[in-house]
């Protein structure tokens, strides 16, 4: 599976889970600020994209970005430098 594909798929499980949301709400094109995300959220994944993927993201860059899609989340963080492990 692709990177992209896979952090997509994590990251839509995180959000569901954190805003009680069913996962079939939400889409690719969603924006951040749709999501009504706060800053507890984006340390999730920020740590999520850290433990689960080896990819350090500045969560200032993403919440500073609130008409960010939940698709260019997922670029931005595949294209992020890694931590050093291996994904």
């Amino acid at each position: 599976m692709e990177m992209t594909t896979q952090l997509y798929t994590a990251i839509r499980a995180t959000i569901a889970d954190a805003k009680d949301m069913e996962i079939e709400q939400i889409h690719p094109e969603t924006t951040l600020s749709a999501l009504q995300l706060d800053s507890l959220d984006y340390v999730e994944l920020m740590v999520l994209a850290k433990r689960d993927f080896k990819k350090n993201i500045n969560i200032d860059t993403i919440a500073a970005s609130p008409d960010m899609s939940l698709a260019t989340l997922c670029q931005l963080v595949a294209d992020a430098p890694n931590t050093g492990g291996t994904a």
